[in-house]
């Protein structure tokens, strides 16, 4: 399954650690299987930051999400309602 993260930065390795705390699922890492969603978070985030926009694409193998606390739903609070993914928890040795 290929899943995009919409930044300004390079991300070869997740790391919760880096996680901002207070998120919706507290440290976590948003993910969408859906590129453009991705890609206007990343642009929104590099006009607020005044960089460029940064799509991190990651393949994961599904049957490794059992090993992940992670949610899949719709897209909250006013979002278009694209499914996202969110890996939280412990975890964190583990990236993509």
């Amino acid at each position: 399954m290929t899943l995009y993260h919409g930044s300004t930065i390079d991300i070869a390795k997740v790391d919760l650690a880096l996680s901002k705390p207070n998120k919706d699922f507290g440290r976590a890492f948003y993910l969408s299987d859906d590129r453009q969603q991705a890609l206007e978070m990343a642009q929104f985030r590099a006009e607020f930051e005044e960089t460029e926009p940064v799509v991190n694409v990651y393949e994961f193998d599904v049957s490794l999400f059992q090993e992940f606390r992670y949610k899949q739903g719709n897209k909250q609070k006013g979002h278009r309602g694209t499914p996202f993914f969110c890996i939280s928890g412990n975890n964190s040795s583990r990236s993509s």
